[in-house]
């Protein structure tokens, strides 16, 4: 899920399944945040990502 926090950011709430998980069970989440910064014409990542598998 992605949420606009201002015209130049978002917020992504990412859910993933924990080793020998099934999907279909309560997955747990990481928050990131990305925000474009015009004046170094780059994007920003503050928060986490989910781990690798």
């Amino acid at each position: 899920m992605a949420d606009r926090l201002v015209y130049n950011s978002i917020q992504v709430t990412h859910t993933y399944a924990q080793e020998r998980e099934a999907i279909a069970t309560v997955c747990p989440e990481v928050i990131s945040a990305f925000t474009w910064d015009e004046d170094a014409e780059e994007v920003i990542h503050e928060g986490d990502v989910p781990p690798l598998p």
